[in-house]
């Protein structure tokens, strides 16, 4: 201003991007765009780095076709298996739609079986952890990105649960992620272990198993 030039003031501390703040994960739809995933399951604090497997980052566990979980991380919602969310009834979940009882926030849906197999055949697939089932294995997970040291989408290996009962297994050694494909009875999920990625698993609807939402 008229008065003139201050001196300078003091450097101001150095700044780093916080590498929390990931709300959302893109990757390769394979038609030259890209599918834009929520960063963290359903369950999870999303302020938390998604992409090194953590036990808070496991979620919750989901009937297929309801809107609420019927288990998180450490233990069964409600005290009996089952009794969260509503039914598992046909049309809940709706592919390449938000459908009536889906659980994923505003602008978000459940990924349908087609989306899950464009990412796995559009995508390079790496993994973290040494994939060994027990109840407190957080650290192995299914990375998806352009090449194998890019984590663009990090899906954590956190098992399932039982759906006779809700008793968890697999937890550490693999992943259960539901699509809102139904298939006939069942209905599909992208299921991989430490070798393997089957983006087309059919199973019993009852099973617990987790969510990752896809924007609309």
């Amino acid at each position: 201003n008229a008065i003139g030039t201050s001196t300078a003031s003091a450097p101001s501390g150095s700044v780093t991007p916080d590498p929390d703040a990931e709300p959302t994960s893109q990757v390769s739809n394979g038609s030259g765009g890209t599918y834009t995933f929520l960063s963290h399951n359903l369950g999870v604090d999303t302020s938390l780095y998604p992409h090194t497997p953590v036990k808070d980052l496991q979620g919750d566990y989901y009937q297929w076709g309801k809107n609420a979980a019927d288990a998180d991380v450490d233990a069964l919602i409600g005290g009996s298996w089952g009794d969260q969310g509503g039914s598992t009834a046909n049309g809940n979940w709706t592919p390449g739609a938000k459908g009536p009882q889906d659980p994923c926030p505003a602008g978000f849906r459940v990924p349908s079986q087609a989306e899950w197999a464009a990412v796995n055949s559009n995508n390079t697939a790496s993994r973290t952890g040494t994939f060994i089932s027990g109840t407190t294995e957080y650290g192995s997970a299914l990375h998806y990105g352009p090449d194998e040291s890019t984590k663009s989408l990090t899906l954590p290996a956190a098992g399932f649960r039982l759906y006779t009962g809700g008793a968890l297994n697999n937890r550490g050694s693999s992943g259960y992620y539901w699509s809102s494909t139904e298939n006939g009875s069942n209905a599909y999920s992208i299921y991989f272990n430490i070798s393997v990625v089957n983006p087309a698993n059919s199973t019993n609807r009852s099973f617990g198993f987790s969510v990752r939402c896809i924007a609309e």
